[in-house]
C-alpha cells in the first residue's frame, strides 16, 4: 500500500485477537487506527455508541462474545451482544462509507465431507453459532441494500500466545506446567487450529484489499488435530503426564472440521506459517517463560 495511510476503526481491540492484531499492525506501521471496547466502556449494543469516532475507512469488527460452553449458559446474552453490536458497527459504515471487515466462527455443524469450503450449507449447533450467523445476516442485508462494502472471515478454531487460560490449548499447557495431570473434557474432538499470526496477516490482507460486495470466506489451517494430538503435543515439549478423559461431551458435540480456505488465499496471496506443533512449541516455551519470572 501506498500514499495516505487507512484510518481503521477496532471494536474490540483489548481482546486477545485484538491486541495481537495490534502488535502485528504496529510492526507494519501502515495503518493509523481507533479502538472502541465493551471493556474500554464502550457499549455496542447501543445506537450512536460509535457516534464519537468521525469517519474511518474501514471497521475491523472483533468485538463479540464468544465460546461455546458460555453460549450454552447465557444464550440471551450472546444474542444480544453478537448482534446487535454487528448493527452498530453496520449503520456506522452506512453513515460513513466505510467497509467492513468482520470476524465470524465456524457454524457448518457436523459434517461427513471434508474439507470444508463456503458452499457448504450452514448448520448452527449452539447458540454461539447462531448469534454470528445472525450477524452475518445484518452485514449481508446492509450490504445489498446499501452497497457496504463487507468482508466476513469464518474462523475455525484459533490459538496462540496471550489467549485466555480456560481455552483448550492454553488450559491444557498450564496443567502439564503446574502438576503431572492433565484432565480434559474429552479426547477425541478434532478441530482445525490456526495461530494468531497467521490470522492477525489475513486481517491486514483483507484491510488492505477492498472488495465489492458481501464477501464470505472461511479461515483455517487446513488439518485437523484432536484433543488427544493436542495433549500429546504438550507432553512431546514437557515431559510425560497422566491423561484424564472426564467423558463430558459438549451438547450437539462436532467430531471433526477441516478448513478449506482455497478462496481466501486465491483472493488474497495468503497462506499460514506456523504448524500446529511448532504453535504448541512456542505456546509452551512462552508459558514457562512466565512462570518462571
Amino acid at each position: 500500500m501506498t500514499g495516505k495511510k487507512l484510518r481503521l476503526l477496532i471494536t474490540g481491540h483489548t481482546g486477545f485477537i485484538g491486541q495481537a492484531f495490534l502488535r502485528h499492525m504496529q510492526s507494519e506501521n501502515r495503518l493509523e487506527w481507533v479502538g472502541r471496547s465493551f471493556s474500554g466502556g464502550c457499549d455496542l449494543t447501543q445506537a450512536g455508541a460509535l457516534d464519537d469516532v468521525g469517519p474511518c475507512d474501514v471497521v475491523l469488527h472483533l468485538a463479540s462474545r464468544s465460546g461455546v460452553p458460555a453460549a450454552w449458559q447465557a444464550p440471551d446474552s450472546f444474542y444480544r451482544t453478537n448482534v446487535t453490536a454487528t448493527l452498530t458497527v453496520a449503520e456506522y459504515a452506512r453513515r460513513t462509507g466505510a467497509r467492513i471487515i468482520a470476524l465470524s466462527s465456524y457454524m457448518y455443524g457436523e459434517q461427513g465431507n471434508q474439507p470444508i469450503d463456503e458452499t457448504t450449507p450452514t448448520s448452527c449447533r449452539n447458540p454461539y453459532a447462531w448469534s454470528k450467523r445472525l450477524a452475518e445476516m445484518v452485514l449481508e442485508g446492509y450490504a445489498s441494500d446499501f452497497g457496504t462494502s463487507t468482508t466476513i472471515l469464518r474462523l475455525f478454531n484459533l490459538y496462540g500466545e496471550g489467549q485466555p487460560d480456560d481455552w483448550l490449548i492454553p488450559k491444557i499447557i498450564r496443567q502439564a506446567l503446574e502438576g503431572d495431570e492433565i484432565q480434559v473434557e474429552t479426547l477425541t474432538p478434532k478441530r482445525d487450529f490456526l495461530w494468531i499470526d497467521d490470522l492477525c496477516d489475513a486481517l491486514m490482507r483483507a484491510i488492505e484489499q477492498p472488495l465489492s460486495g458481501c464477501n464470505i470466506f472461511n479461515l483455517g489451517f487446513g488439518e485437523s488435530h484432536s484433543v488427544r494430538e493436542a495433549v500429546e503435543a504438550v507432553c512431546e515439549v514437557i515431559g510425560p503426564r497422566r491423561i484424564v478423559d472426564l467423558g463430558r461431551s459438549r451438547p450437539n458435540e462436532i467430531s471433526d472440521c477441516i478448513c478449506d480456505s482455497g478462496k481466501f488465499r486465491r483472493t488474497f496471496g495468503w497462506h499460514p506459517h506456523v504448524d500446529f506443533r511448532e504453535g504448541i512449541s512456542r505456546l509452551v516455551a512462552a508459558r514457562s517463560a512466565v512462570s518462571s519470572s
